[in-house]
């Protein structure tokens, strides 16, 4: 396709355009063929990719969610690709597909010249979420690029996550982020990212831990914000107003700070980690109730909150040590259990810990905590108390009594792991030698 075939074929989409016929999700196909025939071919290319910069703002506005174009390593070859696509970055109709345009053009052009226009770099900022590839950005900068971009970050105030930088590859801009912390910490999206970040130097991170200490709300919004909760979702805002005041709580009862907190975070569950006390935040659960017994770590809390459409399992716990488990152990815990008349069908080591302390409710003030009240059906093994050093169950959602009816031998939906199967054989043998 000559350059002049493909001027008309741009002027035709433009007047399309202008009349209100969009190019739209039956056309890819359309401009899949043009841009291969103008672009791909090695004798017309060159020429090609002039006719499309100088008409980069109907492509752009053609682009949707298509970024075919920027796959054609000759069009950044025009000396003044980057001074258009500036001039005529507001045309890009999917404001969210801003960054990937971005990272599409980086890509192809194995170039980061890109990140010398300043005015189009602030435009995305403005009008989109980097905060996912604002590190993959930087991996293509070299030190004054991304101190330049850091300062473009803070002038439009743009939520920016350190998790995503890789901080081997980026020490050059340590000095900077320590010397504007306190205005980082206003915008980061994932306060604890940042901390680790700046951990190393003392100011910086007592700048963060009064933050932390401060800003109990932003704290809570930063884990589930890492989890992936919607910030837009009015349930799970109320639900971080529930986790609040608990949280509030134990730290009250255990003389602690926010800065003392970190976490874990999955897809479907959040635990928090204070001095003494463990917070696990779920949406969901296996089994729900279970008899309560000596074997689990004992819960100060434990229960399912309604609120909204979202439901919610809250735990409270002591924390606990981790350390290695040999199989034996393993195997005497799944038995001890047993003996209950119950089944464990989640049988790991990183399921279990050692207790720092006696295994009971540590609280300020006595606590009458009954079995309903913590959602469990009626306990079994009692008068068996744990100690300071044995191990104990941590995750307690696949606990099931022995007559439950997925055990029924017709339920072809069960599907037990190797390790469970392994230890119930051995448990039934040693049990007819009366050995466990």
């Amino acid at each position: 396709m000559d350059s002049i075939a493909f001027l008309n074929i741009l002027n035709e989409f433009r007047s399309k355009y202008s009349t209100g016929s969009l190019i739209n999700e039956g056309n890819k196909g359309l401009l899949f063929d043009v841009y291969k025939k103008a672009l791909g071919d090695s004798v017309v290319k060159e020429e090609n990719a002039k006719v499309l910069v100088d008409n980069l703002d109907i492509v752009l506005k053609m682009s949707s969610d298509s970024l075919l174009w920027t796959g054609y390593d000759c069009i950044y070859s025009v000396p003044y690709f980057y001074e258009k696509l500036e001039q005529y970055i507001m045309y890009f109709p999917n404001k969210e597909l801003l960054p990937k345009l971005i990272q599409s053009i980086c890509n192809n052009s194995n170039s980061n010249d890109i990140f010398r226009y300043s005015d189009l770099i602030e435009y995305v900022l403005i009008n989109s979420d980097v905060s996912y590839l604002g590190g993959d950005f930087m991996n293509y900068m070299d030190t004054d690029m991304k101190l330049e971009f850091l300062d473009s970050i803070l002038k439009t105030r743009t939520p920016f996550d350190f998790w995503f930088v890789n901080f081997n590859m980026h020490l050059d801009i340590k000095d900077y982020v320590i010397k504007h912390i306190d205005e980082f910490l206003n915008i980061a999206p994932n306060l604890f990212s940042l901390r680790t970040f700046v951990e190393d130097d003392n100011y910086a991170l007592e700048r963060v831990n009064n933050y932390f200490n401060n800003h109990h709300r932003k704290v809570l919004n930063s884990i589930f914000y890492i989890a992936e909760f919607s910030s837009n979702n009015s349930d799970v805002n109320n639900l971080i107003e529930l986790v609040e005041l608990i949280v509030d709580d134990i730290m009250k009862n255990e003389n602690a700070n926010y800065s003392d907190i970190n976490f874990e975070a999955g897809t479907y569950s959040i635990v928090l980690f204070g001095k003494n006390k463990v917070l696990k935040i779920g949406t969901g659960r296996r089994t729900e109730r279970f008899p309560n017994n000596p074997y689990i770590i004992k819960p100060l809390l434990r229960r399912k909150f309604v609120i909204g459409e979202l439901e919610a399992f809250l735990e409270v716990v002591e924390v606990e040590r981790r350390r290695i488990v040999s199989e034996g152990e393993l195997y005497n815990l799944y038995a001890a259990i047993r003996d209950l008349g119950l089944i464990w069908t989640d049988v790991k080591a990183s399921n279990v810990g050692e207790l720092i302390k006696d295994n009971i409710v540590h609280w300020r003030f006595p606590l009458e905590l009954s079995d309903e009240t913590l959602t469990f059906d009626k306990a079994r093994g009692e008068g068996i108390e744990l100690k300071k050093g044995e191990l104990v169950l941590l995750d307690a959602d696949f606990i099931f009594d022995e007559n439950d009816p997925i055990f029924n031998e017709d339920n072809s939906d069960l599907v037990l792991p190797v390790k469970v199967i392994d230890f119930e054989r051995e448990y039934q043998k040693n049990k007819k030698l009366n050995l466990k």
